[in-house]
């Protein structure tokens, strides 16, 4: 992300004894950061500021993640889900976001206001 002029802020509160896979874990944040620096490298005006703050929580036995991304404000949704403009992409971050959300009975929600996209995910831990 920084190679590409994208500033990236970062607060995590993960507890070393979380109960979730570790390779969920790592899905998760990879699908998620991914997705957000796509949209960042989308954005062609050279006078926009390209972001991604990733905020995670952990209170009451939730996991709460929370990834707010600057973008073109173009997203175009099938559902709940973004639809990818990746050329040749067959859109399964989301899907994959979706189902860890689920297997660990929490929420998911994809959503873009005013040039901004924000993936809110919570896991019941």
């Amino acid at each position: 992300a920084q190679n590409n002029g994208i500033k990236v802020m970062c607060s995590a509160d993960i507890p070393e004894d979380i109960k979730i896979d570790e390779l969920d874990l790592t899905a998760l944040f990879a699908n998620l950061i991914e997705n957000a620096i796509e949209a960042c490298q989308r954005i062609k005006d050279p006078n926009r500021e390209k972001y991604i703050e990733v905020s995670v929580e952990h209170t009451n036995n939730n996991l709460k993640i929370l990834i707010r991304n600057s973008s073109n404000g173009d997203a175009e949704f099938n559902g709940t889900f973004p639809i990818t403009k990746k050329p040749g992409s067959r859109a399964i971050g989301t899907k994959s976001i979706a189902q860890i959300a689920q297997k660990y009975d929490g929420m998911y929600s994809f959503e873009e206001h005013n040039q901004e996209f924000i993936s809110k995910i919570i896991l019941v831990v």
